[in-house]
């Protein structure tokens, strides 16, 4: 009986489902091909990290094409200002300090005293910046 394999798995020993498992495994968690191959072995498949290494030279890029094509516009990327922006006869305002701090960007001499590493300075002057800092925020906001 002759069944239609797909062209790209054409003279191999091994079943579509096999490689394209191998290489999964392989790309999407951090084993090394003997941890493939041995992974496969539990599974009761005897491929050598040879082979392994060769499937994922060869079908690597074709299945990272296809979940690139799969998934294109559905990852995700958009975000929508007016989420964080409200308008107020007729100005736009954000809607908290937390939305400001992280549409602003962090060059700013504000920005900066928020990433002041605790250990150089004391608590009490750490409280101080930080009062200040926020001050300098709710300012910024109102305006």
């Amino acid at each position: 009986m002759m069944t239609d394999r797909d062209p790209l798995y054409r003279r191999h020993r091994f079943p579509a489902e096999v490689i394209a498992h191998a290489v999964w495994l392989y790309f999407r968690f951090p084993l090394s091909l003997r941890m493939v191959e041995d992974l496969l072995a539990a599974r009761g498949i005897i491929a050598s990290h040879q082979t392994v290494r060769l499937w994922a030279e060869k079908f690597g890029r074709t299945f990272a094409n296809e979940i690139r094509r799969r998934s294109s516009g559905r990852l995700g990327d958009k975000w929508h200002l007016d989420e964080a922006v409200v308008s107020i006869r007729g100005k736009k305002r954000f809607k908290s300090q937390r939305h400001l701090q992280r549409f602003a960007p962090s060059m700013i001499r504000i920005a900066n005293l928020f990433q002041i590493p605790r250990h150089d300075i004391s608590s009490g002057h750490h409280r101080e910046l930080r009062t200040a800092a926020m001050s300098l925020w709710a300012k910024i906001a109102r305006a």
